[in-house]
């Protein structure tokens, strides 16, 4: 990431919230090492982590992190071979004893928060040595007795030669109680003394270890406690010696187990971090954003980052988008109404989401990964370099052209301000049409009028503008997208108390220059607002026939469901009569054989001729297909045993003409059938019923009426005709519908828009019924 554009996003500011979160040390050096991330794995799972750690927040409580302090430079010193101090042991053993309780805890929770367990599994429990280390030390931070037998021994040794000094001085008290200044013992030079008066010296022969400021009072060793005092003296030596061996001999413990220590520490760093980031999380009112590498990024009520805290409720979000179909967006309106606050609010999203932080946006936002964020917002003068403002934000917007591309978002506040007006806004749409070339994703903040026409010339950059209450005269901080707003700088000078005669010739010298700019932005907005309206419409009539057709698909799918169930269970009666009639004749037949008299066979005769009249009805079931005896169709003629062509139609007594090879033959009607099985009709039959609705047959009907059908009759009978008419290889038919309320009629022509072998269809004409029929015409 670009370092100025860190400095000029307040990066920083938001690093330092972010480290008012942690709990320890540990937690708040990973906090300040936090970076953007650029691949779409990684930064996918650091929002995962921080998703998870708010949710065990609400759900479990905040992490157990007390007792965790940073150790490293303890555990490093170790290593390096120095003898810890007591306080410092003391902390290891504390700390690992914290991360150990912090482990189970979160373990203890891992099929809910997986992630977060993946994090504590690496820490080490090292039980033996966090039992070492704190066994070792008292309450107070030093060493106990039972640290080891010898400095037992040695200290029960030294309280007794401490107790043999103190009776020895306790007599000598008592003996020259008038000498001394107080009848006290005290220490000098890790010896037991006397405070005995400079004037009576002599009464207490000893050794001179000190004096006090006005000399009047001399802190003098008794020569009868001198031997004793060595004794003590000896004894202390020793302690300081197995002290030191103690010492020494825990940190080499620590170092053994510096590896695992390291690990543990990083652990109980990350879990903090993730913590503080939930933290953070919670106080912004932040939410994780959807993510892809296109660079397509979407706010929804967004809200800057550094104001939440401090404004809350009162921060005003902003939608803002950049994205392949617009990649650049132009923010235009009055200064001070929020327009650099917008491009801060974008820029800081944007580097949050890719460093794992959930961005004060709304649920629905998407954040488009990019690989560098440039910003050139606020004042650039130097005088130290010679450069004036305009200076200044030109080399900042070289430096930008040199390094963005694709994947880059680029923010510029106030583009091509600080010169000339007409060479300002040339050199503005010049640098947006080169960024605009690479595709890069760019939001900028302008006062020019004439970029304000670029979104009407260009493809791929919209207007948004800042609000402003011409009312109060006060900004709203809102932001809308897809209008271009006014600097109202005449307005708001008027208000600060310039004279009224200078605003109302600036105001007639603004109209003058801005009148064709508005009159065609005005055109132009009131154009496309028609065309989203009429966009509206049709995506709202589009959907609606969408539904009408999913719906009228699934009746259909329905109704010949039920058709396949009802043709199986007719054809199953049909089998079950047939298997009934075979045993019927077989018992007539059996009755014959043993016939005895001529009356008995004449009985038997007639059962059998009045079965064979019931099978043959019952068994007669209407021909699967029909097909219309007309010229030019291919027949079969059985006397001659060869196909033949129809050359003309039957006359009165039935012959016809047709040709079999090269030869014309004269033959009757009846001699002629159809391979396919199919029933050769002359004329149309009449129409078959089912159930409720009319099914003409199609050999040669070229209508179908469909009055009287509700839409999920009429439809299904509609399909089940044309199914026939196309195999019939009729060209045109007609559906009437009749004319009634016309939901019929509507319902039949939007079914026909989608029904296969529908080549057009229209309304009858004048003599044909009108707009009571449909006309279809078939493929």
């Amino acid at each position: 990431m670009d370092s100025k554009t860190l400095q000029v996003l307040e990066w920083q500011k938001l690093v330092d919230l972010l480290v008012a979160q942690s709990s320890h040390g540990l937690g708040a050096k990973r906090c300040e090492a936090i970076y953007p991330r650029f691949a779409l794995d990684e930064v996918q799972a650091e929002l995962r982590l921080t998703t998870e750690c708010r949710e065990l927040n609400r759900v479990a409580g905040s992490l157990p992190q007390g007792g965790l302090v940073d150790i490293t430079g303890a555990v490093r010193r170790a290593q390096q071979g120095f003898t810890l101090r007591p306080d410092e042991l003391v902390a290891v053993g504390n700390t690992l004893q914290s991360a150990r309780r912090l482990k189970d805890w979160v373990l203890e929770r891992r099929d809910e928060f997986p992630h977060l367990a993946e994090l504590a599994a690496p820490m080490a429990g090292l039980p033996e040595l966090t039992s070492q280390l704190l066994s070792a030390f008292d309450a107070a931070g030093g060493l106990a007795d039972h640290a080891s037998p010898a400095l037992s021994a040695i200290r029960r040794h030294l309280r007794e030669a401490q107790n043999h000094v103190r009776q020895a001085l306790t007599r000598i008290i008592g003996q020259h109680a008038q000498a001394l200044q107080e009848p006290i013992v005290t220490v000098r030079g890790e010896r037991f003394v006397l405070p005995v008066r400079a004037d009576a010296k002599a009464s207490v022969p000893g050794l001179v270890h000190d004096q006090s400021g006005t000399g009047q009072t001399l802190y003098v060793e008794p020569l009868a406690v001198v031997e004793l005092n060595n004794a003590l003296r000896q004894r202390q030596l020793e302690e300081r010696a197995e002290e030191n061996r103690i010492l020494t001999q825990l940190s080499e413990a620590v170092a053994g187990c510096a590896d695992p220590i390291h690990w543990t520490l990083q652990s109980a760093a990350d879990l903090d971090f993730v913590q503080a980031k939930a933290r953070l999380a919670d106080l912004l009112g932040g939410t994780a954003p959807r993510l892809n590498r296109r660079g397509n990024t979407r706010l929804l009520k967004a809200r800057h980052p550094l104001l939440v805290p401090v404004l809350g409720i009162g921060t005003v979000p902003v939608d803002l988008s950049v994205d392949d179909a617009h990649p650049v967006m132009l923010i235009t309106g009055p200064n001070t109404g929020g327009k650099t606050v917008a491009l801060k609010t974008l820029g800081l999203c944007v580097l949050m989401a890719q460093a794992g932080l959930h961005p004060p946006v709304e649920h629905g936002s998407e954040i488009g990964l990019v690989t560098s964020v440039f910003a050139d917002i606020g004042d650039e003068q130097s005088l130290a370099q010679s450069l004036s403002t305009f200076s200044g934000h030109m080399a900042n917007i070289i430096r930008i052209l040199e390094r963005a591309d694709a994947r880059s978002l680029v923010l510029l506040d106030e583009l091509g301000a600080g010169t000339d007006p007409e060479e300002g806004a040339a050199l503005a749409r010049a640098v947006i049409e080169s960024l605009l070339e690479r595709g890069t994703r760019l939001v900028a903040t302008t006062h020019y009028g004439e970029l304000k026409l670029l979104p009407y010339e260009l493809a791929g950059i919209r207007n948004a503008a800042v609000e402003f209450d011409v009312e109060t005269l006060s900004p709203t901080y809102r932001l809308l997208l897809g209008v271009s707003g006014q600097s109202n700088a005449v307005a708001i000078a008027e208000r600060l108390g310039l004279s009224s005669s200078v605003v109302e010739r600036a105001r007639a010298l603004v109209a003058h220059r801005a009148t064709d700019t508005a009159q065609l932005i005005g055109s132009v907005e009131r154009d496309r607002h028609q065309a989203s309206e009429l966009l509206a419409r049709a995506e709202k009539a589009r959907a609606r026939a969408e539904s009408l057709k999913s719906e009228y698909e699934a009746k259909l799918a329905a109704w010949r469901e039920e058709r396949k169930g009802l043709e199986a269970k007719a054809k199953e009666k049909v089998e079950q009569q047939v298997r009934s009639a075979k045993g019927e004749i077989a018992a007539i037949i059996r009755e014959l054989q043993g016939v005895r008299t001529a009356q008995v066979a004449q009985k038997a005769t007639e059962r059998l001729e009045k079965f064979q009249g019931k099978k043959k009805k019952a068994t007669a079931l209407p021909p699967s297909k029909q097909e219309l005896l007309e010229v030019g169709k291919t027949v079969w003629v059985a006397k001659l045993g060869q196909s033949a062509k129809v050359l003309e139609l039957p006359d009165s007594d039935g012959n016809l003409k047709v040709q079999v090879g090269v030869l014309t033959v004269t033959c009757h009607r009846k001699d002629l059938t159809l391979k396919s099985g199919a029933e050769l009709v002359d004329t149309p039959p009449p129409p078959r019923r089912t159930g409720t609705i009319i099914i003409p047959s199609a050999a040669t009907a070229t209508e179908c009426d469909l009055r009287g059908l509700m839409q999920h009759e009429a439809i299904p009978a509609a399909d089940i005709y044309l199914d026939q008419a196309l195999r019939a290889h009729l060209r045109e038919v007609t559906l009437i519908h009749g004319a009634g309320s016309g939901a019929l009629r509507q319902a039949i022509r939007a079914w026909l828009k989608t029904r296969p072998g529908v080549a057009e269809f229209r309304p009858g004409g004048p003599l044909e019924g009108g707009d009571g029929v449909t006309r279809v015409t078939l493929r």
